[in-house]
């Protein structure tokens, strides 16, 4: 049986460095694909572009790859939100996650709870606290110190987040390096390195031992979706653990081998 052809529909202005890498890998595998500008009214570019059933893959922004989804349900958005919210792959990531000691909490109850949350709590030793939206797509994660933290959230979320949105609140620790994984299949098909001790790298070289914890941790752990994003990290003594996972069509591939991808 032959292969189905599957065409791609990407929006290359979100992932600059990646634009040219991923565009040349199709080219040369001969895969179809649709550039979307940044900025496009997506409904009316995907009402032209997807005008049958054969097999779409999106890769761009949020906004871009979830008007796809629920304009067009039989595409390919690898994208699930559920699936990538703390609360939802942590209790299933557990004894592999950097973050292991934490604590979810709404944002609402955040000053109210501030000086309770560590009595008796497994973060009352931090000096440093880890603060990360329970979703992928709003606030990124930011380490403070432990009063300055609840203030700088309070402020600068408010108006942000809503009350009930979960924060994730952990213990800071040093961290090393950092690579990124893609998973296909329930299998690691590229990696490369993004940073090292807090400078941006792009190295595609990946020690044999990251690849093969990755591996492991794939074989572990539920794997949120068909292709994903896992982000492996090692401390100062060189301990890898699971940093954070996304979804793979509107996440940076960095290093990675596109051609792989």
């Amino acid at each position: 049986m032959n292969k189905v052809k599957v065409k791609w529909l990407v929006e290359p202005e979100i992932f600059e460095e990646d634009a040219f890498p991923l565009l040349n890998a199709l080219e040369t595998l001969n895969v179809p694909y649709v550039v979307c500008k940044f900025g496009t009214d997506y409904h009316e570019f995907i009402r032209q572009k997807v005008q049958d059933a054969n097999d779409y893959v999106f890769y761009g922004s949020y906004q871009f790859v979830t008007c796809a989804k629920k304009q067009v349900p039989y595409v390919t958005v690898f994208c699930d939100d559920l699936k990538y919210k703390c609360s939802y792959y942590y209790p299933r990531f557990g004894e592999y996650l950097f973050n292991s000691n934490y604590v979810l909490l709404p944002f609402g109850d955040l000053n109210r709870m501030r000086h309770d949350i560590f009595k008796g709590s497994m973060l009352r030793y931090a000096s440093s606290l880890f603060f990360k939206s329970d979703s992928f797509k709003n606030i990124t994660g930011k380490v403070v110190k432990k009063e300055e933290g609840f203030d700088y959230f309070l402020n600068g979320w408010k108006g942000r987040v809503e009350k009930e949105e979960l924060v994730l609140i952990s213990d800071s620790k040093f961290i090393a390096e950092e690579w990124r994984v893609v998973v296909v299949d329930k299998k690691v098909v590229a990696a490369g390195q993004y940073k090292r001790e807090n400078e941006t790298v792009r190295i595609s070289d990946v020690p044999p031992a990251v690849l093969e914890y990755a591996q492991l941790v794939v074989d572990s752990v539920e794997n949120p979706d068909k292709a994903w994003i896992l982000d492996v990290c090692a401390n100062e003594h060189d301990e890898l653990s699971v940093l954070e996972i996304g979804p793979f069509s509107c996440c940076g591939l960095y290093a990675c081998d596109c051609e792989a991808v």
